[in-house]
């Protein structure tokens, strides 16, 4: 009896050890993988729980990662932290604790933390990563809190208002230039956005502690108690107490903080960008944030979302009612229109403006026919609203046009411009910026229409589009348009502003700069009728030669919208690999069915020796500050290239400034 016990006992332990032992080889081997397999990625962190909005956010930060041609992994706390941190830094030159999906880690990510950084790792935190126990219960002190010097996790002292809305001012240019945010996204350095001036944020309220140095503050949140400033501050109103902590109507706290940790640096951004960029139709500072971490910081070899690697600029031309008689012949006149210069044409074709019969439309398919097909050699026409301007748009915000009516009013709008152009219409510009979401990208999906200009994410690049956490459609690339404060386009430039010519160029030239510095994509817009009404000819002479200038330097390509959506939805579909070797080397695999031409890889100079000349003409070799970069020029669909290590030992990032 005692032996047939001691059998049975043996069988459940056997049993209920079977799981645990099978958990414990998949590690190992996961483990070994690892070792042997040296992918360069990112890891992208989730804690103790996984609700669908915490994938949601996560999604949202894979979707960033793939447009920036970043190699991710989505990894659980518990399997990173199972990884020798000191081997992990090797060939994983950052980590990324995002807002929302990483709220609960056990206290134990701190210590590893900390040896990932020492060890040349990077890492950034956002917003409540960390804030939560097992249990689900505020921390007195947040994991990363000692690691970053600042306390981001206040609810025991605050209760519900440890978390506020608050305006961001960075510290100064330099920080601004750093995180790259345009000049144009700011009002006196306060994050703005168009038509409405400075912003206020969602963000938890932080306390520095004495081993947090102000240099490595980049950006401060400033609230306003209401008290004794107006509902919505003047700047005056924020100047007088920026600066001065204990003034009565604000209260200044760090929000931006990057610092050097070890061999490594670690990131902390006190703003949910994945709620803002998957759920606020606010992407920018989500691209802003990681661009600066991984390309600046980490060095992380990556893909440039750009053609060729160069700046990019899409100039729109928004073509609405009769006036198109006079301002099209004008521009012509002034060369303000070049056949080297590419630019988008978008029109309300229709002969109507505000309600049938008027005749203040442009009337594309009636007597200004011609004048339409004056545009076609200097660039690409795309619809503009529903057939008639503002008839349009205010029968949308009426309620009166839902989905059926809009694609019938979209639809003729095309077949009448595409009877002028002979090409089907793929770009599109919402009337006055109104996009019901997600039914308008929806339609222009069914369509065959590409690219949009957008009013959502302003300051970003080309990129898809969310709705409640998830992309609305993967064939549709939206533009939003650049902003000069609270406002975008030539007519609000003077109208709201009474900006002079040379602060036009001014702007304009920053934009420009800024696309080449970062190579990256860009929309400004305006309508060819502010030009002459506004007085801005000699501004838009100067900006046109600057352009041009620009272009024919190679660091610039003007391009209509269908141009870039294109080339970003090939570019989507590319497959890559950087690989590590022992020897220090790294090996490119890369591929693309539908061709590589076009396509910029980016390597670190602090990690490889420059390449020599590709002999077989298949891709170019250009030198930056950081990086070299490698330019498929010819449309082969794949290839692997290796490049020799460059023997250096020591910190792979460049620092924070």
């Amino acid at each position: 009896m005692k032996k047939l016990t001691l059998i049975i006992v043996f069988i459940l332990i056997l049993l209920f050890s079977i799981p645990v032992i099978h958990y414990g080889l998949h590690r190992t081997l996961e483990y070994e993988n690892f070792l042997k397999n040296k992918n360069i990625r990112v890891f992208l962190v989730y804690g103790l729980s996984q609700t669908s909005y915490d994938k949601s956010i996560l999604s949202v930060y894979a979707s960033t990662l793939k447009q920036e041609g970043v190699p991710f992994k989505v990894i659980s706390y518990s399997n990173i932290i199972a990884f020798d941190p000191r081997s992990l830094a090797k060939n994983i030159p950052a980590v990324i604790f995002p807002d929302m999906a990483a709220e609960k880690l056990p206290q134990s990510m701190e210590v590893w933390t900390e040896n990932y950084l020492k060890n040349g790792g990077n890492v950034a935190v956002i917003y409540n990563a960390g804030i939560y126990d097992k249990h689900g219960l505020y921390l007195k002190r947040a994991v990363f809190s000692r690691i970053i010097g600042l306390n981001y996790m206040l609810y025991s002292k605050k209760r519900g208002k440890s978390y506020v809305e608050a305006f961001i001012r960075f510290k100064n240019k330099g920080s601004e230039d750093l995180f790259q945010i345009p000049y144009g996204n700011t009002m006196d350095g306060f994050l703005s956005g168009y038509k409405y001036g400075p912003l206020e944020y969602p963000m938890a309220y932080t306390v520095a502690g004495s081993r947090l140095s102000g240099k490595n503050i980049y950006a401060y949140g400033i609230e306003k108690n209401g008290k004794k400033l107006k509902s919505f501050p003047t700047f005056a109103d924020i100047h007088k107490y920026f600066g001065n902590t204990s003034a009565e109507g604000i209260k200044k706290f760090p929000v931006v903080v990057l610092k050097k940790y070890g061999r490594g640096h670690i990131l902390y951004v006190n703003l949910p960008l994945g709620y803002l960029n998957g759920y606020a139709t606010n992407g920018f500072l989500m691209r802003a944030f990681i661009r600066t971490f991984l390309f600046k910081v980490a060095l992380m070899p990556h893909l440039v979302y750009s053609p060729y690697g160069k700046g990019g600029l899409v100039v729109d031309w928004h073509i609405e009612n009769y006036l198109v008689r006079k301002s099209i012949p004008y521009m012509i006149k002034n060369r303000l229109f070049r056949k080297n210069l590419k630019f988008s044409f978008d029109v309300s074709a229709g002969s109507f403006e505000d309600h049938p019969g008027d005749g203040r439309g442009v009337d594309a398919c009636g007597k200004n026919r011609n004048i339409i097909k004056m545009v076609l050699p200097y660039g690409v026409i795309g619809t503009d609203g529903g057939w008639a301007h503002n008839w349009w748009y205010r029968n949308i915000l009426d309620g009166k046009f839902k989905e059926k009516q809009m694609i019938y009013w979209i639809k003729k709008n095309n077949e009448c411009l595409q009877s002028i152009t002979g090409y089907k219409i793929k770009e599109y510009m919402p009337s006055n910026g109104i996009f019901p979401q997600p039914v308008s990208t929806k339609i222009l999906n069914k369509l065959g229409m590409i690219a949009t200009y957008y009013t959502g994410d302003i300051g970003s690049g080309p990129s898809t589009m969310f709705w409640k956490g998830k992309i609305i459609s993967r064939k549709v690339i939206a533009f939003p348009v650049s902003e000069d404060g609270d406002v975008a386009s030539l007519y609000e430039l003077w109208d709201y502003q009474h900006i002079s010519n040379v602060g036009v160029l001014s702007w304009q030239k920053d934009i420009v700069n800024y696309c080449v510095k970062n190579r990256v994509v860009r929309l400004w817009y305006s309508h060819p009728y502010d030009i002459w009404e506004d007085k801005y000819l000699k501004a838009m002479k100067s900006f046109t030669n600057y352009i041009e200038k620009k272009q024919k330097q190679g660091k610039l390509l003007v391009r209509p919208m269908t141009y870039f959506a294109g080339f970003m939805l090939r570019f989507l579909k590319t497959r890559y690999s950087f690989i590590s070797s022992k020897d220090g080397s790294l090996t490119l695999f890369i591929k693309n069915r539908e061709g590589l031409k076009g396509i910029t890889v980016a390597l670190p100079r602090n990690q490889i020796k420059k390449p020599a000349a590709n002999q077989g003409g298949i891709y170019k070799i250009e030198e930056g500050r950081r990086y070299y970069y490698i330019v498929f020029t010819e449309n082969i669909d794949e290839d692997t290239v290796r490049f020799n290590g460059s023997g250096r030992n020591g910190n792979r990032a460049a620092g924070g400034s």
